[in-house]
């Protein structure tokens, strides 16, 4: 008898992920990936593999109907979205039930209606369960139009803006004041539209000081629904979780009991069959509204699986087939042949979501990942990964590019062991989130657990200005190349310093991180004491930066800037050096120092505006000879389906415009140049 076979309707990690419960259960797993698709990681996580030549890399998840015949044709007779793509789509469900493939999910009337948020809400108000009230917008119809005139008139600000068909902070946006709502709703309905194939629009109030709570469902299709416990997904940046963890130990018990009797009442007498996640937001007085239901498997499903030790995805494959929630037989560790309504949260579980981004500014970045490894296993360690050393990473999906999970005794326990491990992650190439999620777990607020959806803004908005960054990342690159040259000299060193005293350097030096461009000298003034001059920037005098307490350890360097205490991992590379800090991992380049523009306080690095990413213009806001102030949008850069205003630094004139709508651009390619205004 031929074993079962599932298509994998996804890529990255959580491709990786199903394929290895799928080969625990005895089926077979089908890998696809478009050929013009450099990331195929995945793919040798999988039984068979396939490379599509017909489709571009985005376009072959979005194709229902391929997706499903695809699966016909390689005797699959199961199909397993993922997250995100097509997982939510009630046309894949259709199409997979015309070629009598069984699609891993709740069937095509449900995800209708659980894509539309309104028609959800209008169920949960038929229920008794608290929401928000918000109004329907459908931006290209006159009545559209009439509603947001009348919103920007009458309602209490600030008001946020969703995507009615989907979520993820795909499409979401919140705005302060009247007079932006209009814009700032016209790109949340172009960006959802790209994601979800429908950009009506969703305005509600804003609430601030809240939690955001979740319930995982899962029923089946005798009609039996049950949850699977909380998670708290508070910890978020642009409306995206990056720090999910089980339980939310920060809300009482009565609320909890309150949130799963409402996400199963929600659910009950649907003949929904599958996993589903409820969403709610909870204020600190203890309130609480309905907001969303997801139906399929959730990013942060691995906190739930770790703190029940339970598979999730087991249970997916379980209930697709038919199988009953009574006669389910968990196979995992600690749990191994308990019922799951006998199950209760055991220890703590954390999850952190590693990005491709910039960690200043959370914009999208892409390369090549030239090194990377991972903490070696322990008990509670788990990693969920789609790349290696090598992938190239494309700015046409999501940027998730792995997940650390930790489970263990307690929640500080797990904080700690998160916070290691997260700094032994050596990863080369691309910049990522990592120095933003450790600034999150060293917070006050998270430590304390009364961090709310808005704690991640409020760290952020402790940020050192970028060129101060720099300077650190600058000293940390000298020293690290000052060391390199001192090793290969085999010099001797003071007290077992690496570096022999040199009062003084005659030369100037110069360094670019991240578009400063940084003129230094460097004084010693002992084995582990400098002092580092930078030249002026624009509207400032020149700085000292006083380095000492000096202290290496393999490729790391601790030193006090001025007396503060700061800690970097220090890589070489072809270009200059690779540096992990306390705000930034980027790469910083060394070169000889050029002579600066005289009687000029604009830099040129000022008045240029370089795209921060690969993408394509989407608009073009601004001409040549336009006035601009500083803080002006000159346009607008789409990459990985998401929108990036691009504003200009200072305030003057269009010199110079090198881009136009529909032109793809590269990280750092200069796109307009502002011509100061006269003091």
């Amino acid at each position: 008898m031929p074993k079962k076979r599932v298509l994998i309707a996804n890529r990255g990690e959580i491709a990786a992920r199903i394929a290895r419960t799928a080969h625990r259960l005895n089926i077979e797993t089908i890998g696809i990936v478009s050929a013009h698709d450099p990331a195929q990681d995945h793919l040798s996580s999988c039984t068979h593999q396939r490379i599509i030549p017909d489709r571009e890399p985005a376009e072959l998840f979005l194709s229902p109907e391929y997706l499903a015949e695809l699966a016909q044709r390689e005797g699959a007779s199961l199909l397993h979205p993922g997250y995100g793509f097509l997982s939510e789509s009630p046309l894949l469900a259709e199409a997979c039930e015309k070629t009598g493939t069984t699609f891993i999910g709740p069937n095509p009337a449900l995800l209708r209606l659980f894509g539309d948020k309104q028609k959800t809400k209008e169920r949960a108000e038929s229920r008794k369960i608290p929401v928000l009230t918000a109004t329907t917008v459908e931006m290209e119809t006159t009545a559209g139009q009439k509603a947001l005139h009348s919103l920007a008139k009458s309602a209490r600000f600030p008001l946020l803006v969703k995507a009615r068909a989907g979520g993820g902070g795909r499409g979401m946006r919140l705005v302060h004041n009247p007079t932006d709502l209009e814009e700032q709703c016209a790109s949340a309905a172009r960006e959802a539209e790209k994601f979800f194939l429908d950009g009506t629009l969703l305005i509600e109030p804003y609430l601030e000081k809240i939690k955001h709570i979740e319930v995982q469902i899962a029923a089946d299709r005798s009609g039996d629904t049950i949850h699977l416990f909380e998670r708290e997904c508070s910890a978020q940046r642009n409306y995206q979780k990056i720090l999910e963890e089980a339980p939310a130990n920060s809300i009482s018990e009565t609320v909890k009991e309150a949130l799963f009797r409402d996400a199963v009442h929600l659910l009950s007498e649907l003949s929904y069959s599958g996993l589903a996640t409820v969403e709610f937001l909870v204020t600190e007085a203890g309130e609480y509204f309905f907001t969303e239901v997801n139906p399929r498997l959730q990013v942060e499903h691995t906190v739930t699986e770790e703190v029940l030790g339970i598979d999730l995805v087991e249970l997916q494959f379980h209930l697709a087939e038919g199988g009953t929630l009574g006669d389910f037989e968990n196979q995992l560790g600690r749990s191994s042949g308990q019922p799951l309504t006998s199950l209760s949260p055991q220890g703590y579980a954390l999850q952190a979501r590693v990005n491709a981004e910039d960690a200043l500014s959370f914009q999208p970045d892409a390369g090549r990942v030239r090194d990377l490894s991972f903490p070696a296993a322990e008990e509670g360690f788990r990693l969920e990964t789609g790349i290696s050393a090598g992938s190239l990473i494309v700015p046409f999906f999501d940027s998730l590019l792995f997940k650390v999970i930790h489970h263990g005794r307690d929640r500080e326990e797990v904080t700690q062991k998160m916070e290691r491990h997260l700094l032994q992650i050596t990863l080369i190439g691309v910049e990522t989130n990592i120095p933003f999620l450790l600034r999150m777990l060293q917070s006050g607020a998270w430590c304390d657990g009364t961090h709310t959806t808005q704690h991640a803004a409020a760290v952020q908005r402790t940020t050192p200005p970028l060129h101060k960054i720099a300077q650190l990342h600058c000293c940390a690159s000298y020293l690290a190349q000052r060391s390199s040259v001192e090793e290969e000299k085999k010099s001797s060193w003071a007290r077992g310093d690496r570096f022999a005293v040199v009062q003084h350097e005659s030369s100037l030096r110069r360094a670019i991180i991240k578009g400063c461009d940084l003129t230094f000298s460097v004084d010693q003034h002992g084995p582990s004491s400098f002092s580092f001059t930078f030249l002026p920037l624009e509207g400032e005098e020149s700085a000292i930066l006083r380095v000492s307490g000096l202290q290496w350890c393999d490729d790391s360097v601790f030193f006090l800037a001025d007396g503060v205490g700061a800690s970097f991992r220090v890589s070489q590379v072809p270009e200059g050096w690779w540096v992990l800090g306390p705000y930034l991992a980027t790469k910083t380049v060394l070169l000889p120092p050029l002579l600066r523009e005289k009687n000029n306080t604009d830099s040129m690095t000022e008045r240029s505006l370089t795209s921060p990413l690969p993408g394509t213009v989407i608009e073009v806001r601004k001409k040549v000879g336009d006035l601009v102030k500083s803080g002006d949008t000159i346009l607008l850069l789409e990459s990985m389906k998401m929108e990036h205003p691009l504003e200009s630094k200072v305030s003057g004139t269009v010199q110079s415009l090198s881009v136009a709508t529909g032109d793809t651009v590269h990280a750092g390619e200069l796109l307009a140049v502002v011509a100061p205004e006269e003091r």
